[in-house]
């Protein structure tokens, strides 16, 4: 991209489509790609996105996506709560993503009293 997508939204509801069929990895290269296509490309996709600023290396960040797309640690990570009857939990993020070698999530539990 060059930053000129107009329609973000669209792109990553595509993606998000034909996320059973494949993952999606992205990258932005240089200072006018979308931060905004290029992450939500990558997480609709169950991918991981990266940036290429200008004057970096792309090569370590290519190899580094490469080993992510043929070596998830953990894909279709659930987690379960085990509550009083009484007693609700909102979790966030909402969608757990997959997990790569080196990397960790952090998920929050607010609870809350059931109506």
């Amino acid at each position: 991209t060059d930053g000129a997508v107009t329609n973000t939204a669209e792109c990553i509801n595509e993606v998000g489509k034909n996320s059973h069929k494949a993952r999606c990895f992205t990258f932005g290269i240089g200072s006018g790609a979308s931060s905004a296509l290029v992450n939500g490309m990558a997480k609709a996709g169950r991918g991981t996105a990266e940036f290429v600023k200008e004057g970096e290396r792309m090569q370590p960040k290519v190899i580094r996506a490469l080993k992510h797309s043929l070596q998830p640690a953990l894909t279709d990570v659930t987690l379960s709560f085990e509550l009083p009857p009484h007693i609700n939990v909102l979790k966030a993020p909402k969608y757990l993503p997959s997990l790569f070698n080196g990397e960790t999530l952090v998920v929050y539990g607010i609870l809350e009293p059931k109506d």
